[in-house]
């Protein structure tokens, strides 16, 4: 009997219905937080099935000595939201060495309505996964 004056209290249900939501929008950050990295399998079919647009944002020396074949390089410091690259249909990929920087150049330009995704761990994964890199 005391259950059921428990969740009449006016009070007791503003408390069970600010944890209600506070619980939604922990979930529902959690899952928006990384929708934008894609593993190995997901990066190779945005690649060759969904006709990206994959940017290589390390230096050009280092995109120079390999990088990803398709890829186009625009070093991360000559990146900005206005850049007329953003304007496009294609998904943008980002691959930097080992996915920090594409990180959170990403998340800086999806706070700009810009949608970025990244390769999971980078050039560096890409080539201990064995995919091929070119000169």
């Amino acid at each position: 009997m005391n259950n059921i004056y428990f969740f009449a209290d006016l009070y007791n249900i503003t408390l069970l219905f600010i944890i209600f939501i506070t619980g939604i929008l922990i979930f529902i950050s959690y899952f928006q937080k990384n929708n934008f990295i894609l593993n190995m399998q997901d990066s190779l079919l945005f690649i060759n099935r969904k006709n990206s647009l994959l940017i290589d944002i390390r230096s050009t020396d280092e995109y120079k000595i390999s990088h990803i074949s398709g890829s186009i390089n625009i070093p991360a410091e000559k990146i900005s939201s206005n850049n007329k690259i953003f304007i496009t249909k294609k998904p943008i990929i980002f691959v930097c060495k080992n996915g920090n920087i594409s990180k959170k150049l990403a998340i800086l330009l999806q706070r700009q309505g810009i949608k970025i995704f990244i390769i999971d761990g980078g050039i560096n994964l890409w080539v201990k996964n064995g995919l091929p890199l070119v000169q």
